[in-house]
């Protein structure tokens, strides 16, 4: 099994026994490096639902990416680029669509420890999407 497809595999499970568990806890720690559920589960069956919406449509994500991971090795020249640029944004879809990690980029200011490569790259991707739709990007556009 090559590194990206075990962590793949890793991401998955962890979405589908984080979502089964529920990470109930009553607030936000803003301390904290990690994210937890600001509701316990059951308090807002529309939040608990959101969860799991978020969940399946990552997890759906990661399953597209193996799909495509298998058919890069039958493919050549331009279409396995293709192929190649396909995989790489929806692994960063299938990251950015958890909590956890929309958590991690509005609220943990120092990223040098506790964040995988992969989570680095989308929270990379949330900063310059938020700085071309809220930045000086967007001032910059608008002023001309």
């Amino acid at each position: 099994m090559s590194s990206a497809s075990r962590t793949t595999a890793i991401l998955a499970k962890r979405l589908r026994t984080s979502s089964t568990r529920g990470l109930a806890t009553t607030s936000i720690n803003q301390n904290a490096s990690t994210w937890t559920r600001p509701l316990p589960e059951g308090a807002n069956p529309a939040y608990d639902a959101s969860l799991a919406f978020l969940a399946q449509h990552s997890t759906n994500l990661l399953s597209k990416a193996e799909r495509l991971r298998s058919s890069l090795s039958s493919a050549e020249g331009e279409t396995k680029s293709q192929i190649e640029i396909a995989l790489k944004k929806t692994e960063l879809e299938a990251r950015i669509a958890r909590p956890e990690t929309r958590w991690i980029h509005d609220n943990v200011t120092d990223l040098s420890t506790g964040v995988d490569s992969g989570d680095l790259e989308a929270l990379n991707l949330l900063a310059e999407r938020r700085w071309r739709k809220e930045g000086r990007l967007d001032r910059l556009v608008s002023t001309a």
